[in-house]
């Protein structure tokens, strides 16, 4: 319960990097399985997270760690594609686009502690 912050930043970082992620995209197939992807994925992070806060569910913490870690490995790789596909649309060099990449890495990876 500390941590609380951390529940609700996630989903929020996973949507915004879904959404940019989709923007990219050239095909509407692929737009939509994405969009469903983060609607599902929302969905049941958001039911875990409120049976969580609602009724102290303890059991729900562990499940909402497993969706935490799925959520944040599918953020990261969104986040990423979107930073390597850039360049193609804008004129930014791709050295800063992977010094970026790696500075946000390294920001995530701190302890929560901090």
């Amino acid at each position: 319960m500390k941590n609380w912050p951390v529940w609700f930043v996630s989903p929020l970082l996973f949507w915004l990097a879904g959404v940019v992620y989709a923007a990219l995209l050239p095909g509407r197939l692929w737009v939509q399985l994405i969009f469903i992807l983060i609607l599902v994925f929302l969905f049941f992070y958001l039911r875990h997270l409120y049976y969580y806060f609602a009724y102290g569910a303890p059991e729900r913490e562990e499940k909402l760690e497993g969706w935490l870690l799925s959520g944040g490995f599918l953020t990261v790789f969104a986040l990423g594609a979107v930073l390597f596909g850039l360049p193609a649309f804008i004129s930014w060099p791709a050295g800063l686009l992977f010094a970026a990449f790696l500075l946000l890495s390294a920001i995530s990876a701190l302890p929560l502690s901090l």
